[in-house]
């Protein structure tokens, strides 16, 4: 997946290959951070990864949901070429503003930095 992103370093790029996505999780070291969150409450985790070299990293890890199929990982990719570090943040936002969840609610969003 890494491949593909740096090949594209000024694409928007998504993915939802739930075993990709977690495998490059993994290789980037931030998985740890999506599964230490409360993952039983439905709702959305999210972690934003700022050291990848083309992109802004958002992954999101749908979770707690009875249905299986509403349950799983999404990728968003924001070219840092195009987009400043707020980009991520202002997307996460307009993901909770479509959920109908406030900025304080807890369990939907849980801002976590990766900044070594």
């Amino acid at each position: 997946m890494n491949d593909i992103i740096l090949n594209k370093p000024n694409d928007y790029l998504e993915f939802t290959n739930d075993r990709e996505i977690e495998t490059f999780l993994e290789e980037l070291g931030i998985l740890q951070n999506l599964e230490a969150m409360n993952l039983s409450m439905p709702g959305m985790k999210c972690v934003i990864h700022v050291r990848h070299q083309t992109h802004w990293i958002v992954a999101i890890l749908y979770c707690g949901h009875k249905n299986p199929l509403d349950n799983g990982y999404a990728l968003h990719c924001f070219p840092k070429s195009k987009y400043d570090a707020s980009e991520p943040h202002k997307f996460i936002a307009n993901l909770k503003k479509m959920a109908g969840e406030k900025p304080g609610d807890t369990g939907f969003y849980d801002n976590n930095f990766d900044r070594n």
